[in-house]
């Protein structure tokens, strides 16, 4: 069905006009006519008045249902909005308790390699299971909570001579320096993380012109161990100890 437009203003004005001219007397008429003047322009402002007073009705009515629509369409849009950011959360939350489940078991999770006790990123040799971490470089405190959030800590190895061995077939003389689990206490000496007191041998031992807390391995020396600043960063060994 076609809808009527709405006629333009200028036309209920001319139309206005005209019903005021045909209430007006002609010219030769007018002093006999009987009906004062004020009265016929009053009668066509009435007339104008009603049709405006249409006209705005019926632009108030096209302008106000799909304006009240968009807003209940906004409104429902909101609402659920809403509703789908709760289902998030909850679905957040899920995730959540799931991880806490995962972590909390993910020592048992991990897969087992050579080595009853030892696992990756650990590997079983000299007497231990150790993890030979190069990349990022990290001072002594950063590479010790490295090596702790894999479940071990810097090196603190039983016979260092076979690790040194281990070290030098492994990884060969191009690592520099790695950071073992011991604080220097003496020439010559160190205390390692669980208390035990080391005095090195000259074999163990790599004379050089630095000096620090620290200990590392030099292998440049052989892995050899020596005093380094702990605020360095180092390439560092880690280890795990198995039950």
């Amino acid at each position: 069905m076609r809808l009527e437009r709405e006629p333009p203003l200028r036309l209920l004005l001319s139309a206005a006009l005209a019903l005021t001219a045909t209430a007006l007397p002609a010219e030769e008429d007018f002093v006999d006519y009987q009906v004062p003047l004020v009265a016929t322009i009053a009668s066509g402002v009435n007339q104008l008045s009603t049709l405006l007073e249409d006209r705005r009705v019926s632009c108030d009515n096209r302008l106000s249902d799909p304006v009240e629509k968009k807003v209940l369409k906004l409104e429902k849009l909101v609402e659920t909005q809403w509703e789908r950011l709760a289902e998030v959360e909850e679905e957040v939350k899920n995730m959540e308790k799931i991880m806490d489940v995962f972590l909390q078991y993910r020592e048992n999770l991990r897969p087992t390699v050579a080595g009853e006790g030892c696992v990756e990123p650990f590997e079983q040799a000299a007497g231990g299971c150790f993890w030979a971490h190069k990349n990022p470089s990290l001072s002594w405190k950063q590479a010790r909570k490295r090596c702790q959030q894999e479940g071990g800590d810097l090196a603190t190895p039983d016979n260092l001579k076979a690790v040194r061995n281990y070290l030098r077939l492994k990884l060969g003389s191009d690592w520099w320096y790695l950071w073992l689990g011991g604080k220097i206490t003496g020439p010559r000496k160190w205390s390692w993380l669980d208390g035990r007191e080391i005095e090195s041998s000259d074999d163990d031992w790599a004379e050089t012109n630095e000096s620090g807390d620290c200990v590392a391995l030099n292998s440049g020396r052989g892995y050899r161990a020596m005093a380094w600043d702990c605020e360095k960063h180092n390439w560092y060994l880690c280890e795990r100890k198995m039950s």
